[in-house]
């Protein structure tokens, strides 16, 4: 299971006929950054400086993602997942 922050979408129109949806993102990784507050489960990652394309065939669902502060270009963040009952019980694996 992996995390990244959409940044565009695109439709390709490839010669062949063929129409190819693809998303600009940054991708997050596992952070090494661990709060004072530890909780289980728990999942804090940092976003990526580059960008990547990504097939749209590729992509499950949204999660939400939130700064661990709310300093200007916070790259750490945290998982929330209130928002989807089942989420938290994926992303553990």
């Amino acid at each position: 299971l992996h995390f990244a922050r959409l940044r565009a979408l695109f439709r390709c129109n490839l010669p062949s006929g063929r129409k190819l949806d693809v998303a600009l993102v940054r991708m997050f990784s596992q952070s090494r950054w661990k709060p004072r507050t530890r909780w289980a489960g728990c999942q804090i990652r940092d976003e990526e400086q580059e960008f990547s394309f990504l097939s749209m065939e590729h992509i499950v669902r949204g999660a939400l993602m939130t700064p661990v502060s709310g300093a200007a270009n916070e790259a750490t963040h945290f998982l929330v997942d209130t928002l989807d009952a089942d989420l938290f019980l994926r992303a553990d694996q």
